[in-house]
């Protein structure tokens, strides 16, 4: 019988750590409030969603925010994939869309997501259940 893997939060971490899960051919639940439950930081039911800012930070060689984005994409990140695809123009930053009319949200590359507000102990928890195909930029 496979493992399954729980993760709580479906933010940039929580998002990410499931799809990386499950790119590894693991079994992943992604447990998320919302859109049961709202906070006030938050615009939208959407997985990943960016809360403070439209900013992932310079992209200017050498600097640190530039050195963890390409650790990321050496990773395969599904958030930098879509932070590449939904970016727009704003100098040395890689500045995304918030709102980019649904084409690159999680569940538009292959996550999807079913919110629960059941205990994560329970043998019945709701989630995300989450296999991935390996990328094609991956070298097996």
């Amino acid at each position: 019988m496979a493992q399954t893997i729980h993760i709580v939060g479906a933010g940039l971490a929580g998002s990410e750590a499931t799809w990386q899960v499950a790119r590894a051919g693991l079994n992943a639940v992604l447990h998320e409030m919302r859109p049961l439950k709202q906070t006030p930081a938050h615009k939208t039911g959407h997985m990943a969603e960016l809360v403070c800012s439209n900013s992932l930070k310079s992209e200017s060689e050498n600097s640190a925010p530039w050195l963890l984005k390409e650790e990321l994409r050496k990773l395969d990140s599904l958030a930098m994939r879509i932070a590449q695809q939904t970016r727009v123009p704003a100098g040395h930053a890689l500045t995304v869309d918030r709102d980019p009319g649904g084409t690159a949200t999680p569940s538009a590359t292959g996550m999807a997501t079913r919110s629960s507000s059941k205990p994560l102990a329970s043998p019945t928890t709701s989630g995300s259940t989450s296999k991935a195909a390996p990328s094609p930029n991956r070298a097996e």
